[in-house]
């Protein structure tokens, strides 16, 4: 009798081990599915920023190199090269666009072809830090740039013609203390979001190009700092994160918040609450992706249906963009020798 019972026990305990190894096999099998492909690059410094580009995948890295794939085959070898400035550098659809610092200041465009000539644009001014973003297609590039002392800070908004060298002023804000964290640029070109902090409060403004105006500045008291905002497809809407776990969504004609959405549920405790890191929203504007953590959590921006993607694994994630179709997202690693992994997405 105690034998019996002592085989079936074992037989119990083999069962369970396993359907254990079963299901940690098959988390493992999921896990490798997403993660697609990974992408080594021989780096001093980690990748600071990644971007799409018409077909093509876009890295820039600490030291200022610049890495480029098409999304067609990743598989083939990137092209390198760097740039000649180091301060701001920026990956227009169609050049790379530095400030380089001078006096006073001027853009540098080069072509992705490392053989290129580069082209320099003076600017009207010299300033303390600068800021580059264009809209979707790249006719508008615009340039922030920040002068002043800690006291009193002002940003002046320019547009950029890459073509003519034409440089305008579309306006100027006194911050009276305000710091601008990022600034976007909508598809069309229209708008300007700029988000930050301003008196220990999450500080944003917009901007309209063709009025050359402020059309609103206001604050979110319940928010130290505002890190990043990125337009909806349309325009309509600004994505946000914040100091805090949520991701808001602000109205572009009238500054208000219209919601927050809650990445884990784990965020709605104050102890455990992680800050989202980074947002971005894919071409067509059907996806809106956020990072909290080593996760990585979408939004179907039509239907509002949460998705979470495992397997990212950087240990620093330092961005993260859409392919050009929305089927896979690419995050960086800031760490030295971090590598590029390329991710299914829902819409595979």
């Amino acid at each position: 009798m105690d034998k019996s019972h002592s085989r079936n026990s074992s037989s119990a305990i083999f069962l369970i081990v396993v359907f254990a190894a079963v299901i940690i096999l098959m988390f493992i099998a999921s896990m490798r599915s997403q993660n697609v492909q990974k992408i080594s690059i021989p780096l001093n410094n980690g990748i600071v920023a990644l971007s799409t580009h018409n077909n093509l995948l876009v890295a820039i890295s600490n030291d200022n190199k610049i890495y480029v794939w098409n999304w067609a085959d990743l598989s083939k070898k990137y092209s390198e090269y760097a740039v000649e400035s180091g301060e701001v550098t920026f990956a227009a659809p169609d050049a790379i666009v530095s400030v380089k610092q001078t006096n006073p200041d001027c853009l540098v465009v080069s072509g992705f072809d490392a053989n290129s000539e580069s082209k320099k644009i003076p600017l009207l001014r010299t300033a303390n830090a600068a800021h580059l973003n264009a809209n979707l297609d790249g006719s508008k590039i615009i340039l922030l740039l920040e002068r002043g002392d800690d006291q009193r800070v002002t940003y002046e908004l320019f547009e950029v013609e890459l073509n003519t060298k034409a440089v305008r002023l579309i306006t100027s804000i006194p911050s009276e203390q305000g710091r601008v964290e990022h600034f976007s640029v909508s598809n069309d070109g229209r708008y300007v979001v700029a988000v930050g902090e301003k008196k220990e409060h999450g500080w944003l403004f917009i901007a309209d190009t063709k009025e050359k105006e402020i059309v609103w500045q206001k604050e979110l008291p319940d928010l130290k700092k505002l890190y990043k905002g990125v337009f909806s497809n349309d325009g309509e809407i600004i994505y946000i994160r914040g100091s805090d776990s949520m991701l808001i969504l602000v109205k572009t004609n009238s500054g208000d918040v219209v919601d927050r959405w809650l990445p884990t549920e784990e965020n709605k405790g104050t102890s455990r609450a992680r800050p989202i890191q980074t947002v971005v929203i894919s071409n067509d504007g059907g996806l809106v992706a956020a990072v909290v953590g080593n996760g990585i959590f979408a939004w179907d921006t039509k239907t509002r249906k949460k998705y979470d993607i495992p397997g990212a694994g950087h240990k620093v994630m330092s961005s993260m963009v859409f392919s050009p179709d929305a089927k896979y997202i690419a995050t960086s690693d800031m760490r030295q020798g971090g590598d590029i992994k390329i991710i299914r997405t829902p819409r595979h």
